[in-house]
């Protein structure tokens, strides 16, 4: 961007969406994961400029990415012992 290359990724370069109308109540876990989790876009270019320097899958940077800050997803995991409406 900053060279003036205002183009996309390429085609490889996996995109994934979650979404579903009513996730809330078939996957409330998840869907409370999912609100929790927060990347702000300095991770994520710290993350992408990883895979540039090192070759590696994104699995393994991910992979490496969550055991070195435990601390800051493991507050994204919903309290189990919270009632879901409709769940217990």
């Amino acid at each position: 961007h900053s060279q003036g290359d205002l183009t996309t990724a390429s085609s490889q370069t996996p995109l994934a969406k979650l979404t579903s109308y009513d996730l809330e109540y078939l996957a409330p876990d998840l869907f409370k994961l999912l609100e929790n989790s927060a990347f702000d876009i300095d991770i994520i270019y710290d993350l992408m400029r990883e895979r540039l320097a090192t070759g590696e899958q994104p699995q393994e940077i991910a992979c490496r990415w969550l055991k070195n800050h435990e601390a800051r997803w493991r507050e994204w995991i919903p309290d189990p012992t919270l009632c879901i409406r409709g769940f217990g």
